[in-house]
């Protein structure tokens, strides 16, 4: 297959070879001594193709061939119009040794595509491309410099098709008045040397770009990060302008392009189109903020703000032409002068500011000096540059502008370091200023705080002595009460009593003390909050405060009705023990209670079923107290019968009719009462709590929780026993045994 393959291109090239009938003069190398060989414009010949769609295979043959034609102007001016050339040439080496050349563009500038057709003696072809627009795995020879190496046998002739292709986009390559063909060789030898001799200035100087693109790259964070604590513009403006400076001088030599960008350059020669717009133009905003030119200087800020703006319009109409046709030299110029006028401008600014601020003798004695020599020294280079360059004028035939030209770079970065050293430090300063504002505004706040902690103070203090008041009107009333209690003589273990009360009133004059403590907490942190300057929080706490009062009021209205209900039970009996007819004195109350309910509620019934013993009689109590138990037991349980059970009605309400069944009954020396409803009974969790004093189990409001524990005491005063039997939804019945 490889056979085939071979001798299908020896005959393609033999083919080719014979269809050159109409090939320039050979030109015969006599010496490859010369860095540069540029051929006359007799030996070579040229072909436009202005739309850049001509093959090689076209071209190398008839008809196409013979329209190959010598340059009769004999200037080697690119046309824009035309995007592709075709050159071909011949050379022989004549000495009698190899001839080591190299093919590919001046130094000046490089073609965006470059393709070589060779054609040796023997008849074989090869294909070799370069150009700035080439991807790097496209390249060939050597890639760095953009050159084909080609070595030539004593008496070896090669026919040379070159094909160049430019869309004319960008600054660094054609076209411009001093960008003409190159149609030539070099001595491979020469060009070793020569990048040997420059290597190691290269690689310095490479090492230089990354440092100092380090060194700018770390000030423009540190930077930034007074910006986000101050969110000051000029912060922002100035680290910016140091990260543009940091990518414009990573971009001077090709190490941007060698990092990140072998393999797109057409996307590194778009970057390197805007890369040093952006340091002219933070700049500028950057020195408008620092020296407050707004304001101190309006006149200078109006024209370096137009001028940005015109700078910016300018790059942005030439970005547009460029890519729509060609770059444009003319525009390229103005934004050139954009610059110089605008780099001569900052030291007038600079020396306004010294007359405003005497006392900064930064701005006086470095920064002005350092921005007046950078701006005049850059202005003079790169307005010789732009003459010597574009318009062959010899701008550097003086020995200083040649020497202030070849040692721009080194000193350029001497002066622009200290430069951001200095406006580092001026910036750090400005920072050490309005640090001691913040600290002053700051404890002119604190003061208002102090104020209106002391103000909030005198308020608590007072809502606090008014709810201490109240609490203490309650306690007497509770401690007369008591008294009363004991006076009566309504029961026989008047301590018990007496403790159950103590212990109820208890809660919620724990309720007032723990608020009244929680409430001094959040004072103090009040207090903190409002040191802090967080007053979003010190609305919270206050909030928190009134809510605080509010209970303690509602606790201590608590305590007072709890009193109340203690005075109403208090009522005054004989305490002697007479002959009572319990069935009788159970009918009674149990009526009364009836009666007292269908009173509060006209819509309340209840069936009632009795079951007597009328072998008891008369026996010993007192029936006040006794009464008093039977009116809490029958209130209770007619409050209890229409409730529905846990989990609702099992078929309908309708269907359940509230129920009290009251008997007694004599059981050998003593006597039993037993009162039972149907309503959802006593869950288990709590049956062991219903005789403690104040304890209840209706919703707050509806009972004080005295009646059940005032009933046990009666009881067990008259040597009896009182329980309770219940299952839950089915009712609860209550049991008492008195003795004969």
């Amino acid at each position: 297959m490889k056979k085939l393959f071979s001798l299908l291109l020896f005959i393609c090239s033999v083919l080719i070879v014979s269809a050159q009938n109409n090939l320039p003069p050979v030109y015969e190398i006599k010496s490859n001594t010369a860095l540069i060989n540029t051929l006359p414009n007799t030996y070579w010949q040229m072909l436009e193709d202005k739309d850049g769609k001509l093959s090689f295979e076209e071209v190398s043959k008839l008809p196409v061939t013979d329209k190959f034609h010598y340059d009769a102007a004999k200037v080697n001016e690119l046309n824009i119009s035309i995007h592709a050339y075709w050159f071909r040439y011949v050379l022989k080496n004549t000495m009698d040794h190899d001839a080591k050349i190299y093919l590919g563009d001046s130094d000046r500038f490089q073609n965006e595509q470059s393709d070589f057709y060779l054609i040796h003696s023997d008849g074989k072809l090869a294909h070799e491309i370069n150009g700035f627009l080439t991807p790097w795995n496209k390249l060939s020879g050597l890639k760095e410099y953009r050159l084909i190496s080609l070595e030539l046998k004593p008496g070896e002739k090669i026919i040379i098709y070159r094909r160049i292709y430019n869309t004319y986009h960008f600054a660094f390559g054609p076209p411009s008045p001093s960008h003409h063909f190159f149609v030539g060789f070099g001595s491979t030898e020469k060009l070793m040397q020569k990048i040997y001799t420059s290597s190691q200035t290269q690689y310095f100087g490479a090492i230089h770009d990354i440092f100092i693109f380090g060194v700018l790259a770390f000030a423009s964070l540190f930077i930034f990060l007074f910006f986000l604590i101050i969110h000051e513009k000029v912060y922002l403006y100035f680290s910016l302008y140091l990260f543009a400076l940091a990518i414009g001088r990573f971009n001077t030599g090709t190490e941007m392009y060698d990092v990140f960008f072998r393999q797109f350059p057409l996307v590194y020669a778009y970057i390197s189109y805007v890369i040093w717009f952006f340091p002219w133009f933070f700049l500028n905003l950057f020195i408008r903020q620092l020296l407050n030119a707004k304001y101190l200087f309006p006149r200078l800020n109006k024209f370096l703000k137009f001028f940005n703006i015109l700078y910016a319009l300018t790059y942005a109409v030439l970005l547009i032409i460029s890519y729509a046709d060609s770059f444009n030299n003319l525009l390229g110029d103005i934004i050139t002068c954009e610059q110089i006028i605008l780099a001569l401008s900052f030291p007038v600014a600079f020396f306004l500011a010294v007359k405003v601020f005497k006392s900064n003798h930064i701005l006086t004695y470095i920064v002005l000096p350092l921005q007046s020599i950078w701006s005049i020294l850059w202005s003079a280079v790169i307005f010789c540059s732009t003459l010597s360059y574009e318009y062959n004028v010899k701008a550097f035939k003086y020995d200083s502008l040649r020497w202030l030209f070849e040692n721009w770079y080194g000193l350029e970065t001497i002066l622009l370091s200290c430069l951001v050293v200095s406006f580092s430090w001026i910036l750090l300063q400005r920072f050490g200023d309005l640090k001691k504002q913040i600290v002053q505004k700051e404890l002119e706040k604190e003061i208002e705080r102090r104020q209106l902690i002391e103000q909030q103070k005198i308020e608590l203090e007072e809502q606090v002595t008014e709810r201490t008041a109240e609490l203490k009107q309650s306690l007497e009333n509770l401690k007369s009460t008591q008294a009363q209690l004991i006076q009566s003589e309504k029961m026989a273990s008047l301590g018990e009593l007496t403790a159950g009360i103590t212990h109820e009133i208890q809660n919620p004059l724990n309720f007032v003390n723990n608020f009244s403590e929680v409430n001094h907490e959040l004072i103090a942190e009040m207090k903190d909050e409002i040191d802090k300057g967080n007053y979003d929080e010190v609305k919270l706490l206050a909030n928190d405060v009134e809510e605080n009062e509010e209970k303690i009021l509602q606790h201590g209205k608590r305590a007072d009705a709890i009193v109340k209900g203690m005075l109403q039970h208090s009522r005054v009996s004989t305490g002697k023990k007479e002959p009572t007819d319990i069935n009788a004195l159970a009918d009674e109350y149990l009526r009364l209670s009836y009666h007292g309910m269908r009173a509060k509620d006209k819509t309340f019934n209840a069936t009632i079923k009795t079951d007597f013993d009328s072998s008891i009689g008369k026996i010993n109590i007192v029936p006040q107290d006794i009464g008093r138990v039977l009116l809490n037991l029958f209130n209770n349980a007619f409050y209890a019968a229409p409730l529905p059970p846990k989990g609702g009605f099992k078929y309908s309400q309708n269907e359940h009719e509230p129920t009290v069944w009251v008997s007694t009954k004599k059981l050998g020396d003593r006597i039993l009462i037993s009162v039972r409803d149907n309503g959802p009974g006593i869950p288990k969790n709590i049956v062991d709590k219903i005789f403690q004093p104040f304890f209840t189990t209706k919703p707050t409001g509806q009972g004080t929780g005295l009646g059940l524990s005032l009933s046990y005491d009666i009881i067990k005063a008259h040597g009896g026993e009182i329980k309770v039997e219940t299952r839950e939804g089915e009712g609860a019945e209550f049991i008492i045994q008195l003795l004969l």
